[in-house]
């Protein structure tokens, strides 16, 4: 039996008297270690669940140290492999010798590293049960070998797979595809409503999957702390815009895009996300509308630090996007490379510190995307999201000007304060209203000969249909689904013409 049919068959109080007593199935262990501190007698001692009954006299310490030991043992092994293989490819590789040691991006890392060292996916990936839920992410696998470098983060992979598209769903062939939609949104706060530690954890097998899978343990709801109708205006505007790729912002985790993916918008696509560095939690997420016929690997780069403070230099994370049509070697040359930013926020006073950590943001971003283009010249590269800085008069981007990216409103001549830029509207504490693009696209060359079109999107009326104004006070504008308006770009995606 699947874990995910295990934790379906079973009742919650079930599940938490397995946890309490030990005797959770194997495959399923994980979960006992993370509760154990909730267990009130003391170990190597029989314990009675909540609901009175005795547990079996095998003691918890026992059944904890059965489970736990190989896992060590085993992250111990990894852990040595890993370090080994990446210090045998130093010594081994000319390349590798003659390149910065601390280069996270090297051209052998594509051609040798990703088919080198173990791989590591959750029992419920590698058993793709026939009758699972959607949101077990069948389709994403986590991925922790020799490529993991400890000042990068790790890795998932999407594969496409036209047997396992959802209801009214048609498979795409490669030449099928035209063009590339890509939404970049800023949600703003889409979180989970957060539930106390009892029985209610075990509602869905996804909650169970998330620790098993990347660490994460909270429970996988249907519910978020915002607005219902604001939810409902967030999946619209992405309905309507009918995006292929969805770069998205303050998103708290994969949980909560497996939900907004599954009770939203019909398990259309895969979505992707790597906890980051916010303290608020706000998380930087993308998702692969499923048709789209397209591989990826999406590379996480939340361990960069600062080398003077060693602080984190991502305030959430950089998330890099590798897209290749169906069928191509990860070795191959990418089809089009997406970069996610959310950079250091803005703050409503005098000793505004945050231009200066901006400023080593884009820096270290241009160093990562740097390695990227210099491994695979000629592919398209997009760095897109929410930039916190007007990026029309913004001095921190401007390295990013200098080193041929141009934003994608620009290449359609459109005036730094016209109204078709605005994805911000500021509300300072006193004063007027401040109007500004902090969304926005950016642009290597190989990407501009691919672009078409660019357009900011404005919220609409649920009932009527009609377009919100961005004049509106305040009051008014807090009830839109978010504090930024969504930008939408189209680019030519077709494998007749691509690399």
């Amino acid at each position: 039996m699947g874990s995910g049919d295990f934790i379906q068959k079973n009742s919650p109080s079930q599940l938490t008297k397995m946890v309490q007593c030990g005797t959770l199935p194997r495959q399923l262990s994980p979960l006992k270690g993370k509760f154990l501190p909730t267990v009130s007698a003391g170990f190597g001692t029989p314990v009675k669940s909540d609901d009175g009954s005795r547990c079996s006299s095998r003691s918890v310490q026992q059944r904890f140290r059965y489970w736990i030991t190989p896992l060590i043992v085993l992250e111990a092994l990894t852990s040595i492999h890993a370090w080994a293989g990446k210090f045998g490819d130093d010594l081994s590789s000319p390349a590798s010798r003659s390149s910065n040691r601390d280069s996270p991006y090297h051209p052998y890392r594509h051609s040798q590293n990703r088919s080198r060292g173990p791989s590591f996916s959750s029992p419920i990936h590698a058993r793709r049960p026939s009758q699972a839920s959607p949101l077990l992410m069948t389709e994403l696998s986590l991925v922790e070998s020799d490529i993991l470098k400890p000042w990068d983060g790790p890795t998932l992979r999407h594969k496409y797979d036209e047997q396992r598209l959802p209801s009214g769903m048609n498979p795409r062939k490669p030449e099928d595809v035209q063009v590339l939609r890509v939404l970049s949104f800023n949600v703003q706060d889409l979180l989970n409503k957060v539930k106390p530690l009892t029985s209610d954890l075990f509602t869905s097998p996804s909650s169970v999957l998330s620790f098993l899978s990347i660490g994460e343990f909270k429970p996988d709801l249907p519910e978020f702390s915002k607005d219902p109708k604001k939810v409902r205006g967030i999946t619209n505007v992405i309905k309507d815009a009918n995006p292929d790729l969805v770069v998205l912002e303050e998103v708290e985790s994969l949980n909560t895009l497996n939900a907004l993916n599954k009770n939203y918008l019909s398990e259309h696509f895969t979505p992707l996300l790597v906890q980051g560095n916010d303290s608020r939690n706000i998380n930087i997420g993308m998702m692969i509308r499923r048709d789209l016929p397209v591989d990826a690997v999406y590379q996480s780069y939340r361990e960069r630090r600062l080398p003077e403070s060693n602080r984190f230099v991502f305030s959430r994370d950089l998330p890099v996007l590798e897209l290749r049509f169906s069928g191509k070697d990860e070795s191959a040359v990418p089809d089009f490379i997406f970069v996610g930013v959310h950079y250091k926020a803005r703050r409503d006073s005098k000793d505004d510190t945050s231009a200066e950590h901006r400023a080593a943001q884009v820096r270290e971003t241009l160093s990562i995307v740097g390695k990227y283009s210099s491994t695979w010249q000629g592919v398209p590269i997009v760095i897109t999201g929410d930039f916190n800085c007007d990026v029309t008069s913004c001095k921190e981007l401007s390295p990013l000007k200098m080193a041929g990216f141009t934003e994608s409103m620009d290449l359609l001549n459109v005036p730094p304060k016209s109204e078709r830029r605005v994805t911000e509207v500021f509300f300072p504490s006193s004063g007027q209203p401040v109007y500004q693009q902090l969304d926005a696209a950016f642009l290597n060359p190989d990407a501009i000969r691919k672009f078409r079109d660019t357009e900011v999107l404005r919220f609409k009326d649920e009932k009527t249909g009609q377009e919100t104004s961005i004049w509106s006070p305040k009051d008014v504008a807090k009830q839109n689904p978010s504090d930024h308006f969504p930008l939408l770009s189209v680019f030519e995606f077709s494998a007749k013409t691509v690399h």
